[in-house]
């Protein structure tokens, strides 16, 4: 049977029990051996008295015999301080110390300069681009990194090495035992874009051990403890692994000031006509004058400055872009003036210019003064066509059933009555087929009239009643889609009007009540019907109905609202969060695909056997992805960004690492903490190597004064 080397005594306690003790440095416990010195120095020169017989002086050895036991006392106390001495000299040296009672069980201890299998995993995302005192937070890892590998204590002959990051290969990441080898491969990492979690990077690295040749095991991860980093939990770690050390590089600072992502529609842009694209700037811990400067295909279009932003603020910034043509335009902005994060001071995205979309009104007449006030709301007819946001097709009752309306993102019914059922069903298949219809009611409704619709409607309408006291609009909840835009406090809230007359409606089982008035009736009802929806309110932009007419910005606003969200999506348009290959589908078919960057690099794709593309986005910026065999005709248009998520200044502390890697056999340790196996130190460990120096050097003091004192030279033993 093989015995543990004494050098491992102090790591042989349980490391759960309560008060563990141990040796930072373990082969000094060999230094204990010193304390027998004192002895074999005691029994090798003490002196032997000579026996010599005197009878007459029978009567001074019983006043001889109690001082020569005292003297031996004497001589056992000052045995026993010199072993005091040379013990407590070996742990102030060898770094004595016990962990704290109820702390987390420190990481077992280790013979030093023993073979390690070891997994350096640096993370490299975004956030780790951080500078800071003239270096990035993954060059101060991959120096921390290159220390650690060069010290010889650490781990002995034989060692294999392997190197982890967010951006190596499978093959980078093979074992080694050459360490300037390792060296080098720690030199080529760099901050990379994406923003692959611990949890992914932690995952690889456990990965790594399954084939490792060592029982010694260890992972050191190389993190800023950001809070996006850890927002997923670790997965866990294999058995054979021996500790696991978390080695923080990241500040406690935020000198960053980041752009967000563009607020791009996801439908076409009225070409011809100016648009605003809306972009938020989140300031760090010093107050900045920031400048933004926009690009679009590549060529300058504008400058903007919205003034000083105080730290710890954030403003948000509307772009206003020139006119476009129709068809695909990038977009790049820029925010100067540099700052410690690079990666998120530059975002990316494609505008689609197209034709503006059509609106079809359904009236009686020309004089319907329902039908009159909205086409003023949706088209105004005194704005020039570049200002205008919507087309506007009048749509007689009577040529309801002729006029094919798939080309209409919404249909407007406007105070109608008289509709029969063949109008309906017409209704009713476009609504299924993806449509949107909107109905408003004014003077000339007839309840009667909407029975036949009454399988698209979000509600039965039962009477017209009188509001008296006038009612208000109650919307309370402003995160529903249609009422966003009223959380603006400069905008005229919606329930700031009154209303005279409303609908009596019964709601669908389907409908939902966007909002209602203040005595619990619904104002606006919304249903669901095959891949489209129908829209209901219960009050109208007629005079003798209410304010919602005469003063028509809430109205305006929230009409204006719900043909936004009504515009269909683009389908071969999209953006995508910076990280490995994406999969995503493009439209039919299989072909293959040429992808090309905006740096005019090209990378050819297949299609995987469920038909989906693993689009490249390593690099944020603008892609786009053609047929190989008809480079001419793209199938899509991509933008790639750095997560937002990666400019968040919010870090985890130590504690808060070991909950989330509960069970696993860490130690986080600070930029200025030593690493050596089982040393212990950190957090959860009470080093005594001070109070033993200072005791050692005490006895020291009291054997130096009182040695003397207790020796008598040519000691006799009178018999």
């Amino acid at each position: 049977m093989r015995c543990p080397p004494f050098a491992n005594l102090f790591a042989s306690a349980d490391p759960a029990a309560i008060g563990a003790l141990s040796l930072g440095l373990p082969m000094l416990a060999w230094g204990l051996l010193g304390v027998c010195v004192p002895v074999l120095i005691h029994l090798v020169f003490r002196e032997r008295a000579q026996t010599q017989a005197f009878p007459a002086l029978r009567f001074l050895l019983q006043v001889h015999s109690p001082a020569t036991r005292s003297q031996t006392l004497r001589h056992l106390l000052l045995l026993l301080v010199r072993m005091a001495v040379l013990a407590l000299a070996v742990g102030a040296l060898g770094r004595f110390g016990c962990t704290r009672e109820g702390g987390p069980s420190p990481i077992p201890a280790v013979a030093a300069a023993t073979p390690a299998s070891v997994v350096f995993c640096i993370d490299n995302s975004a956030s780790m681009g951080y500078r800071y005192q003239g270096q990035t937070r993954v060059q101060a890892a991959v120096n921390r990194a290159r220390s650690l590998l060069d010290d010889g204590r650490l781990f002995g002959p034989g060692s294999q090495f392997a190197v982890v990051s967010g951006t190596t290969s499978p093959g980078m990441s093979a074992w080694r035992e050459d360490r300037q080898a390792t060296g080098r491969l720690l030199d080529t990492i760099r901050p990379a874009a994406h923003s692959l979690s611990a949890a992914h990077l932690l995952g690889r690295a456990y990965g790594m051990l399954s084939n490792a040749r060592h029982v010694r095991r260890e992972v050191y991860f190389f993190n800023d403890l950001s809070e996006s980093s850890w927002r997923e939990s670790p997965p866990p770690a294999p058995a054979s692994l021996t500790a696991l050390y978390v080695m923080d590089v990241g500040q406690n600072e935020n000198r960053n000031a980041a752009l967000s992502w563009p607020q791009v529609p996801p439908h076409e842009l009225p070409a011809g006509a100016p648009a605003s694209i809306p972009i938020r700037i989140i300031n760090g811990d010093l107050p900045i004058e920031p400048v933004l400067e926009f690009s679009i295909d590549g060529k300058p279009r504008g400058r903007q400055a919205p003034g000083p932003l105080a730290a710890n603020s954030q403003i948000e910034v509307i772009l206003d872009l020139p006119a476009l043509d129709a068809g695909p335009h990038s977009l790049q902005v820029t925010l100067e003036p540099g700052d410690a994060l690079a990666f998120d001071n530059t975002r990316y995205a494609w505008l689609m210019g197209g034709a503006l979309p059509l609106v079809g009104l359904v009236r009686a007449d020309g004089n319907n003064e329902v039908a009159l006030m909205l086409q003023a709301m949706i088209a105004p007819p005194h704005l020039p066509p570049s200002e205008q946001r919507y087309t506007l097709e009048p749509i007689p009752i009577e040529s309801l059933l002729a006029r094919n309306l798939d080309d209409m993102i919404a249909v407007v019914l406007a105070d109608l009555k008289g509709l029969n059922g063949l109008a309906w069903e017409r209704l009713g298949k476009y609504v299924r087929a993806g449509g949107v219809l909107i109905v408003v009611p004014g003077p000339s409704l007839s309840p009667p009239d909407y029975e036949a619709g009454r399988d698209i409607l979000p509600a039965t309408i039962e009477s017209l009643v009188d509001c008296d006291p006038p009612l208000r609009p109650a919307a309370a909840n402003l995160s529903h889609a249609y009422l966003q835009p009223f959380a603006d406090l400069t905008i005229d809230s919606v329930n700031d009007r009154h209303a005279f007359k409303r609908l009596a409606a019964t709601p669908a089982k389907t409908a939902t009540v966007v909002f209602p008035f203040a005595d619990g009736s619904p104002a606006l009802l919304e249903s669901p019907i095959g891949k489209g929806r129908t829209i209901l309110l219960t009050f109208s932009p007629a005079a003798d109905w209410g304010q919602f007419g005469t003063q028509a910005a809430p109205l305006l606003v929230l009409l204006h609202r719900i043909l936004e969200t009504a515009r269909p999506a683009l389908e071969n348009v999209i953006s995508l969060t910076a990280g490995p290959p994406r999969l995503r589908p493009v439209g039919d078919g299989s072909p293959i695909l040429l992808v090309r960057s905006q740096a005019n690099t090209e990378q050819t794709v297949m299609p995987s056997p469920t038909r989906l593309y693993p689009l490249p986005a390593e690099l944020p910026q603008l892609y786009t992805a053609a047929e190989k065999s008809n480079p001419s005709k793209i199938r899509l248009y991509y933008s790639v960004n750095v997560a937002e998520a990666e400019s968040h200044p919010g870090r985890l502390s130590g504690d808060e690492i070991k909950t989330r890697c509960e069970g696993v056999p860490l130690r986080v340790a600070g930029p200025a903490d030593p690493i050596l196996p089982g040393a212990g130190s950190g957090p959860d460990r009470v080093d005594w190597s001070v109070p033993l120096g200072i005791a050692a050097i005490l006895l020291l003091v009291i054997e130096s004064s009182f040695s003397n004192r207790f020796y008598r030279p040519n000691g006799r033993k009178i018999a």
